[in-house]
């Protein structure tokens, strides 16, 4: 299943809006979230970064300077 979030770029509001999105997914899926792709950003360094390891979820990034890999929402900007 795949989803598509639009987060804001505090590094903060994006952890807490990604912890809310995970257990959502969670519970309405009744699986675990394994990984996510996301666009190669500051705002997903540090505290996000351990969450992850924390939560084994594998946290893939595009390549630098490729907006053309970040899908639909960069492409429109």
């Amino acid at each position: 299943m795949l989803y598509f979030i639009s987060l804001p770029s505090n590094t903060l509001l994006v952890f807490e809006v990604f912890k809310s999105f995970q257990a959502s997914v969670e519970r309405e899926t009744g699986k675990k979230l394994t990984y996510i792709h996301a666009k190669n950003g500051g705002e997903y360094r540090g505290q996000f970064e351990q969450y992850c390891r924390d939560h084994g979820v594998r946290f893939l990034r595009s390549v630098p300077k490729t907006p053309q890999h970040n899908g639909v929402v960069e492409r429109m900007n």
